[in-house]
This record gives structure tokens, sequence and C-alpha cells, in this order.
């Protein structure tokens, strides 16, 4: 994202996560915040939820975290495709996008396969959203 000095907090990542939600509909299954060491799940589908213990999703948020740190301006430069806003894996089961605000803050959000939108419109909203006042 554009400022790598600020941090997204858990309640600007709550209202991210409510503004995709009516793109996605029952698609949405997961949202998680993290911001340095503090990690939030901000919602999780009832079949989710059993999916997974809570060492598992803390462990999964660390290495998006990880995975944050020092990309966006890396992958900036080296591409020079502009800011990075986000990035989607596409995994057997769902698809997964990041939206790292900053080398220590993000928000993630998984979705079924059948997200009834675009991949493209879930990731221009967020990253339209995260860069509004």
């Amino acid at each position: 994202m554009s400022d790598s000095a600020a941090h997204l907090c858990a309640s600007r990542a709550r209202e991210l996560l409510e503004t995709l939600r009516p793109l996605a509909g029952d698609s949405l299954r997961c949202g998680v915040h993290y911001h340095g060491r503090h990690q939030t799940v901000l919602d999780v589908r009832d079949d989710v939820a059993e999916s997974y213990d809570d060492d598992e999703i803390a462990c999964l948020i660390d290495d998006l975290a990880l995975e944050a740190f020092g990309d966006p301006t890396r992958l900036t430069d080296l591409y020079r495709l502009g800011d990075l806003e986000a990035t989607a894996r596409w995994f057997g089961d769902g698809v997964l996008v990041h939206y790292p605000y900053s080398d220590a803050s993000g928000v993630a959000v998984t979705f079924d396969h059948d997200v009834g939108c675009s991949l493209r419109t879930l990731i221009a909203t967020g990253a339209a959203f995260l860069d509004g006042p």
C-alpha cells in the first residue's frame, strides 16, 4: 500500500469485510486481520471454523504476516506495475485474497470458488476501500 508507515486497525478491517460481504454473499469463508503480533479473526463461516483449531489459525495468520513483510516495496520496484494492493491465490477448495496494508498489517479474506462476482471486482473494491479515508 502507499503508506508503509501506516497500519490497518481492526475496526477498519471489519469495515472492509462488511464492504466485501454483499459482493461475495455466502461464498465468503473467513476474514482475518493482523498487525504485528496482534491477530483478529474478523469472521469465519461455521463449516470453515470446524476445519481449523485456534493454533492452526494463528499459524496461518503468522504466515500471511511474514509474506507481507517487505514484499510490497520489493515487488513494486521489481515489476513496476504500481503499488502492490493485493495478492490472490487460487486453491483447490477456495480463493485467498490478501491485502497487505503495510509491512506490519493487513487483511486476508477467503472465498469459495463460486463467489458471485469477479475476483477482479473483489480485489479492486477492497483496494479502493483501503486507499480511502
